[in-house]
C-alpha cells in the first residue's frame, strides 16, 4: 500500500524521488516492466527454439508462456492494450513474420 502511494504522490520532491529510486527493484511503473520482461522472455524462447511458445505444451513454464503469449496475441488484434504495450508487441510480431528475430 505505501508503496503504491508513493508512486501516485505528485508532490514527492527530486530527493524523495532519488531515495525511492535507489531501492534495489524498485520501478515507477512495475505492471510495465513486468509486461516487458514476459516479452522479453517469448523472445529468448523464439530465438532458442525458432517458434513461438505452445500453449498446450507439456512442459509447465513454456504452457505458462504460450498462454501469455496468446492472450497478448488476442488482445493486440482487437487493440485492447496500451499503446505502448501495443507498439512493442507489433514490432515483436514483425521480427518474427520476417524470422528476422535475434534477442
Amino acid at each position: 500500500m505505501w508503496v503504491r502511494n508513493q508512486r501516485r504522490n505528485a508532490n514527492l520532491t527530486v530527493e524523495q524521488q532519488s531515495a525511492l529510486e535507489r531501492i534495489v527493484g524498485w520501478s515507477w511503473a512495475p505492471r510495465e516492466d513486468t509486461w516487458e520482461d514476459r516479452l522479453a522472455e517469448v523472445a529468448r524462447f523464439f530465438a532458442a527454439h525458432g517458434r513461438v511458445p505452445r500453449v498446450r505444451a507439456e512442459d509447465a513454464e513454456e504452457a505458462s508462456l504460450g498462454l501469455w503469449a496468446s492472450r497478448q496475441r488476442r488482445a493486440a488484434n482487437v487493440r485492447a492494450m496500451p499503446y505502448a504495450r501495443l507498439a512493442l508487441w507489433g514490432e515483436f510480431a514483425r521480427q518474427l513474420e520476417t524470422d528476422d528475430f535475434d534477442s
